[in-house]
């Protein structure tokens, strides 16, 4: 029933995640522009619905990489041309067993859940091969903002200048890029809708009736329309 449940929910991501699809096209152009790229194993975090690795195929043109890792808690079909052998972790990336030397390691919209960031960065350093890259785009400080302020809904997401002391010990940075941004929406209805299309709800449980009479008082208005912020933080480092 739960894997019935995700697989539903990531047809509604694929459809109306339009963010987090651009948020992945950016991170792997921006890759293929920046990095001279020579790998033959990889390892994609959160792999999703596959918009991370669909930006890759696209902007990859590297000789083939030899074994593509998707991870993710469920499965969800994806292809991936441009290597010779593809898997899939299934679990939390945290507790998982890793192949033992990987050359690249990519996120996209999905390192922001981990509950000890730290932690996992310094079990995927140990993984990552001499001078391997470390690729990530996840959300920061200001992300739905909103929720926080009105109602105290969602993640504590950490400051851009928590990210980086926490990325540099293990890698020297390549690239660092924050980016804003604001989508207007006709109603708080039609903001909790989107939330819950695209799947990145910001809190596990459903919202508490008492939640939803704080959103409906303090939920902050632009010219009748309602803000939702997207804050994210890009990142390219490549392990010291």
């Amino acid at each position: 029933m739960i894997e019935s449940h995700f697989e539903q929910s990531q047809k509604h991501y694929h459809q109306y995640a339009h963010h987090q699809q651009a948020t992945a096209w950016y991170l792997a152009q921006t890759l293929a522009k920046k990095c001279s790229l020579n790998i033959h194993t990889a390892l994609e975090i959160g792999c999703g619905t596959g918009f991370l690795s669909t930006a890759m195929n696209q902007f990859f043109h590297q000789p083939f990489i030899q074994k593509y890792y998707l991870n993710d808690l469920y499965e969800y079909p994806i292809h991936i041309p441009f290597s010779h052998e593809q898997y899939f972790l299934k679990g939390d990336i945290q507790t998982i067993h890793l192949p033992e030397t990987i050359d690249i390691i990519l996120s996209s919209s999905c390192l922001q859940w981990i509950s000890s960031l730290n932690d996992l960065i310094a079990k995927l350093n140990q993984h990552l091969s001499s001078q391997g890259y470390f690729v990530c785009a996840l959300y920061c400080e200001h992300h739905f903002k909103e929720l926080k302020e009105a109602a105290n809904i969602g993640l504590n997401y950490l400051s851009v200048s928590a990210l980086k002391e926490l990325f540099n010990p293990y890698f020297n940075t390549i690239w660092a890029e924050r980016q804003t941004l604001s989508y207007q929406f006709n109603s708080l209805h039609e903001v909790l809708r989107h939330i819950r299309k695209t799947g990145v709800n910001t809190h596990r449980k459903q919202t508490q009736h008492h939640q939803l009479k704080q959103l409906i008082a303090h939920y902050p208005k632009h010219d009748s329309t309602f803000p939702l912020t997207y804050d994210t933080f890009f990142y390219i480092g490549q392990k010291k």
